[in-house]
């Protein structure tokens, strides 16, 4: 595994803790050495039989995925021989030039085709993993996923029909860093959220996640001097919310009966905002402000 898996990996288990995080490398039976792979990697749909990898009891599993040519035979193989059946999977694409987005196109579809749930697509420049600038693309994408899994499946008596409500904006001093997309059920009233941030790609995915009914939609906000990292999440009194700052610093909040949250008084300020309550108006987390109202 390159330098940059070896990043990715590292992240990954500093934002869910060591001991919940198992590392499965996939290894060929057949070494070719770096020309034979390179030439194999230009042939469409070429597949590389790698060492059986135990996914028992796995939750959830990032799936990193280099794009060499055209495509990547081990986990082409990898991919065809198994049956993802149930799997939640985030799929990581890491990429050193070029468009990378129909090879995660075609990896999205396989998985999907094996019966996996895909719930996160990212593509990653191998720049930008090695300088470090991926951090705040991995927390988002760590925080989605992590969030999608604990939802419980859901019952209901009626298929939601889904219209738009309004938005809640994000600022930094003014400066706009994000926007929660909300959207309403005309039947049961039901809310549910879109993060867009600012200078992120869109999740190519379409859907809604659904949240308990004892739970209401908030807005996590991280503030540093550099700037806000947003994110809608399910909360309710009494939960634990488990975050990563961009800085790497961790912490773990608890949700008090007024919705509210204990702020970190660190490098970073935390705060988190209804959405029934910031519906069609501005949330200002800039760093100075947010440190003028204590």
């Amino acid at each position: 595994m390159g330098k940059s898996g070896s990043r990715l990996i590292e992240f990954i288990r500093e934002r869910h803790g060591e001991e919940t995080v198992e590392i499965a490398r996939l290894e060929p039976i057949k070494e070719r050495g770096l020309y034979g792979w390179l030439v194999r990697s230009f042939i469409p749909g070429l597949k590389a039989s790698v060492k059986p990898v135990n996914l028992g009891g796995c939750e959830l599993l990032y799936l990193i995925a280099p794009k060499w040519g055209y495509d990547c035979p081990p986990i082409t193989g990898f991919i065809d021989a198994r049956d993802l059946k149930g799997l939640k999977v985030a799929l990581i694409v890491t990429y050193s030039k070029g468009d990378p987005s129909g090879y995660s196109r075609r990896l999205a579809r396989r998985i999907e085709r094996k019966g996996a749930k895909l719930l996160e697509v990212l593509e990653l420049r191998r720049e930008e993993i090695l300088s470090g600038s991926f951090a705040e693309k991995m927390q988002s994408l760590c925080d989605r996923a992590a969030k999608k899994i604990s939802s419980p499946n859901l019952s209901r008596s009626h298929e939601h029909e889904v219209v738009f409500l309004g938005m809640v904006n994000v600022n930094r001093d003014n400066y706009l860093q994000g926007v929660v997309d909300v959207w309403r059920c005309r039947q049961c009233k039901k809310l549910f959220c879109e993060d867009r941030r600012f200078g992120e790609a869109l999740d190519p995915r379409v859907g809604f996640e659904e949240i308990p009914d004892d739970e209401q939609w908030a807005i996590l906000t991280c503030t540093d001097v550099k700037g806000v990292f947003m994110m809608s999440l399910p909360v309710k009194p009494g939960k634990k919310i488990r975050h990563t700052c961009t800085n790497r610093e961790k912490h773990v909040f608890n949700v008090k009966d007024d919705w509210s949250i204990d702020s970190s008084e660190g490098k970073t300020t935390h705060g988190i905002f209804m959405v029934k309550d910031y519906l069609n108006k501005v949330i200002e987390a800039g760093y100075y402000k947010l440190r003028m109202l204590k």
